[in-house]
């Protein structure tokens, strides 16, 4: 016969239903773990934001750092043209570059750090013109000398690329900088006429060639 197991004694009960891994958390005990985490937590954004600062300082001794600036496209179908808005803040127009090169859009150039060291504030928001800033102040540091405690802005070369459409060339693309904001325009097919020849050096839009001045006819004179 096969024995039967005999039914848990009450005692036994008992003390499973107030085991210690079932017993509530004391207010005390939860604000305890809640601390320890939240230094936990800290903690790992400290070593992880050290660990991103000294990798950078190493791209940037070795010359290796190359970052990809943010960008929207806009696309609309109603339009002959697509436009593509790039977030450059702090970058110069002589610092950055756009080509076509083997039907791709290329953009690249350098952000350098430049930050003021001091400067005077007016009113409840800090102005920067010449009135209330010391020009002194205005200087260009390298990002792997100056100490930063907090590092989340990206410095040094960087390098965006797109394919075009068929047949875009230098002349059928546009460029704007503005505002820390780089626009750049191309149509979305090859234009079907000729277009005039345009350098394409850089930022440098050279379209004087496009406004050509009309000719003098008769006794007037050219506008």
């Amino acid at each position: 016969m096969t024995p039967k197991s005999e039914p848990s004694s009450p005692t036994n009960a008992a003390s499973l239903a107030h085991s210690p891994s079932q017993l509530p958390m004391s207010a005390s005990d939860q604000r305890l773990v809640l601390q320890l985490a939240t230094n936990l937590a800290h903690r790992l954004l400290e070593q992880k934001q050290h660990a991103e600062l000294e990798r950078r300082k190493s791209q940037l001794r070795n010359g290796t750092s190359c970052w990809m600036p943010r960008v929207d496209i806009f696309d609309d179908p109603d339009s002959g043209n697509i436009v593509a808005l790039f977030e450059l803040p702090g970058v110069r127009r002589e610092d950055a570059r756009v080509n076509v090169i083997d039907g791709k859009l290329v953009v690249e150039g350098e952000r350098i750090m430049r930050f003021k060291r001091s400067f005077r504030p007016t009113g409840s928001w800090v102005e920067s013109d010449q009135r209330t800033v010391d020009d002194e102040g205005n200087v260009n540091h390298s990002a792997a000398q100056v100490p930063r405690s907090v590092a989340e802005l990206r410095y040094g070369r960087f390098r965006r690329e797109f394919p075009l459409p068929d047949g875009i060339t230098p002349s059928d693309v546009h460029v704007l900088l503005e505002n820390g904001m780089l626009h750049i325009q191309w149509p979305r097919q090859k234009p079907t006429g000729t277009s005039p020849k345009r350098a394409f050096n850089g930022l440098i839009d050279e379209s004087a060639s496009a406004r050509k001045r009309p000719k003098a006819s008769g006794s007037g004179s050219a506008l």
